[in-house]
C-alpha cells in the first residue's frame, strides 16, 4: 500500500511539473472590470498575470475553474487588451460556462535560453505589439546585430538567434524570411535610421509593419546594447540595456561577417494615373453595351434593359503592383517608391452605367479587356509616369498604358537688348 501512496505521489508531482513549470504560467481572475457578480462575453477583467509572467499585449488565455488544478477542462478564453507589471487586463473572448472571479487563467509560458539577455528583448517585444490593435498580426523581420566596428559576431548571431526564439512563441508575431530582407543588407542600423523613408518604402512593398535591428559596444566589463525598431506605421524607437562582459568572453570579439560596403539598391519615384474614358452612347447605340456587359449571362441582360442610362464609365479601377494593390475609387493618382528592378503591374476595371451622375448599374465581372498585366523595368534614378487609360467601349474595351520619364522643362528668360545710337550732329549755315 505504501508503494502505491509513493508512486503517486511522485505521478502528481510530475504532473504538476509539467502544468505549472515547464509549461503554463498561472493566475487568477481578479475581478469584472464593471463590478458584476457574473463575467460574460465581452466583459473586461483583471486578472494576476502581466509583464513579469511573459504576457504580453494580444496573448490569448485560457480559462479554468478553480477546481481544475491539472487545467485539462478549460471553460472560456479571453484577450490581453493592456499589461501592466504583474496584472492585466483581459477581454472575455469565449466561455462556455458562467466565469467568476478566483477562476484560474493561465498561458504558454514564454521560455528563455539566455536570461542575460531576455530584458531588453522581452522590452523590445512590448515595445513592437503595443500600437497595434490585440488581434492585429504583425510581421517582423529580425535584422542584423552589430558590433562597434560595424562586424557581425559570434555575439551578434546568438542576440538574433535569441531574438527570435522569444518573438516566435507569440502567435501574432509573423516572421519575414531573408529571400525578402535581403535589401536591408546594405545597411547599417544608422542608415536604416537615416534613410527610413527608403526603407518605408521597401517594408511598405513586401508588407513589413516592422525591422529589428541594433549594434552594440564593449565599455570597460559592459556591454552596452541598443535595439532599434523602424515601424512602417508608427515611426522609429530605441532601447538600450547593458550586460556583463564576462558570460560572452571571445564570443563578443569573434567576427562571423566582416564589414563589407555593398551597394545600395536604388529607388525611383513612381506616379501612377487613372485616365478614365467616358462615353454617352446614341441612342443606338445602347443595346451594344448592354449585350457587351451581359457576356451571355440571360440575369445581367434582363438587369441591364430595365435600366435608364446615358453615360458608360469605367468603376471599380484597381491597379495591383506586385503584392500591392492600388483602389482608385477616391483618387486619380498615387505617389510610390518602388526599388529599382522588375515590378508587376496589373490594371482592371468593370463597365458601370450611369444616369448623368448617379451609377445605375455595375457590370457584375469584368469585361474581355478590361485587366491586362505588363512588366516595368526600373533601372534609372528618373522620376516616371505610368499613364493608365481604361476604356469601356463596346468591341474594344481596354487597358492601355503610357509610361514614360517625368522631365521637367523651363522656359527660357528673355532679357531686352539695350541697344545704343550715336547721333552725329548736323552743323547748318545760314546766309
Amino acid at each position: 500500500m505504501k508503494k502505491i501512496i509513493v508512486f503517486t505521489t511522485i505521478i502528481f508531482a510530475f504532473v504538476s511539473i509539467q502544468c505549472f513549470g515547464a509549461e503554463y504560467v498561472k493566475g487568477n481572475i481578479i475581478s469584472n472590470l464593471e463590478k458584476k457578480l457574473k463575467i460574460v462575453y465581452g466583459d473586461k477583467t483583471l486578472i494576476s498575470l502581466g509583464s513579469v509572467h511573459g504576457v504580453i499585449k494580444g496573448d490569448v488565455l485560457n480559462i479554468a475553474r478553480s477546481s481544475d488544478v491539472y487545467l485539462t477542462d478549460p471553460i472560456g478564453q479571453c484577450a490581453v487588451q493592456k499589461t501592466f507589471d504583474s496584472t492585466s487586463i483581459c477581454e472575455i473572448l469565449k466561455m462556455s460556462q458562467e466565469i467568476e472571479s478566483g477562476q484560474i487563467v493561465y498561458g504558454k509560458k514564454l521560455e528563455l535560453t539566455d536570461p542575460n539577455l531576455f530584458p531588453d528583448i522581452f522590452r523590445m517585444l512590448q515595445n513592437l505589439v503595443e500600437p497595434y490593435a490585440p488581434y492585429k498580426d504583425i510581421s517582423v523581420y529580425i535584422y542584423n546585430i552589430f558590433d562597434g566596428n560595424k562586424n557581425i559576431t559570434k555575439f551578434s548571431e546568438l542576440f538574433k538567434n535569441e531574438l527570435k526564439f522569444v518573438f516566435s512563441q507569440k502567435k501574432r508575431i509573423k516572421f519575414i524570411s531573408d529571400d525578402v530582407g535581403r535589401v536591408f543588407s546594405a545597411y547599417l542600423p544608422d542608415e536604416l535610421l537615416e534613410k527610413n523613408k527608403v526603407i518605408e518604402g521597401y517594408m511598405k512593398k513586401d508588407n513589413i509593419d516592422a525591422v529589428i535591428t541594433g549594434n552594440y559596444e564593449i565599455k570597460g566589463d559592459k556591454t552596452l546594447i541598443t535595439l532599434y525598431k523602424i515601424d512602417n506605421n508608427w515611426g522609429i524607437s530605441k532601447r538600450q540595456g547593458a550586460i556583463g562582459v564576462a558570460p560572452y568572453g571571445d564570443l563578443l570579439t569573434a567576427v562571423s561577417v566582416p564589414y563589407s560596403p555593398m551597394k545600395k539598391e536604388q529607388s525611383v519615384i513612381c506616379n501612377f494615373l487613372f485616365k478614365p474614358v467616358r462615353h454617352m452612347p446614341l441612342k443606338n447605340e445602347k443595346q451594344e453595351y448592354v449585350v457587351s456587359a451581359a457576356q451571355n449571362d440571360p440575369f445581367v441582360l434582363y438587369n441591364l434593359n430595365r435600366v435608364d442610362f446615358n453615360v458608360v464609365s469605367p468603376v471599380e479601377f484597381k491597379v495591383k503592383i506586385d503584392n500591392d494593390i492600388l483602389d482608385f475609387d477616391k483618387q486619380n493618382e498615387y505617389r510610390l517608391l518602388l526599388r529599382t528592378g522588375k515590378h508587376e503591374i496589373t490594371a482592371s476595371f468593370k463597365t458601370g452605367f450611369y444616369y448623368n451622375e448617379t451609377l445605375m448599374f455595375t457590370a457584375p465581372t469584368e469585361c474581355r479587356g478590361c485587366k491586362k498585366s505588363v512588366v516595368l523595368q526600373l533601372d534609372k534614378d528618373a522620376e516616371v509616369n505610368v499613364e493608365i487609360v481604361a476604356d469601356p467601349l463596346y468591341g474594344r474595351e481596354a487597358v492601355d498604358f503610357n509610361i514614360y520619364t517625368k522631365v521637367v522643362t523651363t522656359k527660357p528668360i528673355l532679357k531686352p537688348i539695350l541697344r545704343t545710337e550715336k547721333i552725329v550732329p548736323v552743323e547748318t549755315y545760314k546766309d
